[in-house]
């Protein structure tokens, strides 16, 4: 899906729960699993490098296999979250955000594409903006 249709889709789901405090609680926590995630790859990339360094033998398996671990409960945790805000849109009637199709009983399933459904939903929220964030254009956004 094409970072744009992500946000477009993010702007409905969120406009479609509006008035329920609950709803959009769960969405902005599931939302955080898809960063946590992405947070967690780079984490883990950038201290592979630097740990080879730093720690030899056991200790460097053992950090590595921590690194490993953390990533792989992110990517778990990025996974149901996705789940989750599919589900929702699809309650609220909305586009969901993610227009895959995955099955984890399917043991063909590819966790690669909520991988890369999760840097895609970061870059499309946060690299893409055309102009800083100012509380001005927060308030013009919600009055349009």
């Amino acid at each position: 899906m094409e970072n744009n249709n992500i946000k477009k889709n993010f702007i409905a789901l969120v406009n479609a729960c509006g008035t329920r405090d609950d709803i959009l609680k769960m969405i902005e926590n599931n939302m955080n699993l898809l960063l946590a995630y992405v947070c967690a790859v780079y984490n883990m990339e950038t201290q592979l490098p630097i740990l080879r360094f730093r720690l030899e033998g056991e200790d460097y398996r053992d950090a590595v296999m921590e690194l490993d671990l953390r990533r792989r409960r992110a990517h778990n945790a990025a996974i149901s979250g996705t789940a989750a805000l599919c589900r929702i849109a699809a309650m609220r009637n909305v586009a969901p955000m993610f227009d895959g199709v995955f099955d984890m009983d399917d043991c063909a399933f590819d966790r690669n594409i909520i991988g890369d459904f999760c840097v895609a939903a970061v870059n499309a929220l946060v690299m893409d903006r055309k102009k800083p964030v100012t509380i001005q254009s927060m308030l013009e956004a919600t009055n349009n």
